[in-house]
């Protein structure tokens, strides 16, 4: 049996047809109904600028390459060589076969896996992989669980207490989606900083107290309006620019917390002493890949547990996601999605921002 997947070749990104292999002992195979783009992260895997090729890097013929729990670092499903060649993190489908021994699963079952962008996925029951999509969560709600979970991943790392203003520098999916969790968990007021007025009109209706464009007004300045002192407690980095890091360092509080969420790549130069040292600040990472598979007495939360929550938080409308799924395109038109998508984070750093600022949480649909 034949299926297709979305491949970043020489010419750009295509849909290739290779062949499903049989399911292993502790393997299902999902019908994909729809898979969630990562915007930031897969545009700029396909115009590979900023990993140090000047064009998209060509996939090594047909080979099958399914996600698969021991293969991929335990459960660590970050492996660059794989996303340049095979992008996407998660599909939503039906169950349509099971391996001998599959109890967990039987066909016919709505889940959501970790797995690129294709229209059949053979993937492991580990709950790490694939998830039960609760009732009442339609398919292309339950795909954020994914990116949700490098939001929610910050939010821990974050530490955020009841009552502490936080601001989250970047609007887009995973952005906003950390301005949600942020509020959930109890900061206060929550600010969004970001270039586009589109983004931002979303970031004011999914909850954000104070939305600041630095196009239009001075940002230091209007975060120390908004908090009435000195800055903020914290603040969380989800655009992947290293320019922004500097920001983040200006607008926080003497003893403040630096959370970088976005994929910072390559150097950044810093006013250390004063922005930083002087303030005694603290830079926090939070790699999403990097949260454990097994829970100990000494962290918790799982990367599954964390995807478990989001579902969990958008069956009871905790959060609002109906207005982070802004695009939807059939599967068929990916080349073209992505080459749109190319563009628009082509004109990534210029004074306007990126264009086509309106797409946000964009979903392919393989039906």
């Amino acid at each position: 049996m034949n299926a297709r997947r979305v491949v970043f070749g020489s010419e750009g990104a295509e849909l290739r047809a290779y062949p499903l292999r049989a399911l292993r002992p502790g393997e299902i195979l999902i019908k994909s109904r729809c898979s969630l783009i990562s915007i930031g992260t897969e545009t700029t895997l396909y115009l590979s600028s900023r990993w140090g090729q000047s064009e998209p890097v060509d996939a090594v013929g047909s080979e099958v390459d399914e996600w698969g729990f021991d293969d991929y670092g335990q459960g660590d499903t970050w492996d660059m060589a794989r996303n340049r060649r095979f992008p996407g993190y998660a599909v939503a489908g039906d169950v349509v076969a099971v391996a001998d021994g599959v109890e967990e699963f039987k066909p016919g079952d709505r889940v959501v896996a970790l797995h690129h962008h294709a229209d059949y996925a053979i993937v492991s029951t580990h709950p790490a992989i694939t998830l039960r999509i609760p009732e009442g969560v339609t398919y292309e709600a339950a795909t954020l669980c994914v990116l949700g979970s490098v939001s929610l991943h910050a939010i821990h790392r974050a530490d955020i207490k009841l009552g502490e203003e936080t601001v989250v520098m970047g609007a887009g999916l995973v952005g906003l989606l950390a301005v949600q969790l942020a509020k959930l968990s109890g900061a206060y007021p929550v600010i969004s900083v970001d270039l586009s007025a589109e983004r931002l009109a979303v970031a004011s209706r999914v909850g954000a107290d104070h939305v600041i464009n630095p196009n239009e007004e001075d940002l230091v300045a209007s975060v120390r309006r908004y908090l009435g002192g000195s800055g903020t407690r914290c603040t969380i980095e989800a655009v992947g620019n290293p320019a922004v890091l500097q920001a983040c360092m200006q607008v926080s509080a003497p003893g403040g917390r630096i959370v970088v969420m976005g994929a910072i790549v390559g150097k950044v130069e810093l006013d250390l002493y004063s922005e930083f040292v002087f303030r005694e600040l603290t830079l926090i990472a939070a790699q999403q890949p990097r949260n454990p598979v097994e829970e100990s007495i000494y962290y918790r939360f799982t990367g599954q547990r964390n995807r478990q929550t989001l579902l969990s938080l958008i069956s009871r409308d905790s959060i609002n996601v109906a207005d982070l799924l802004t695009h939807r395109y059939k599967a068929d038109d990916a080349p073209a999605v992505y080459e749109l998508l190319g563009h628009a984070k082509a004109a990534d750093y210029d004074a306007q921002g990126d264009v086509n600022r309106g797409m946000i949480g964009v979903v392919l649909e393989w039906s």
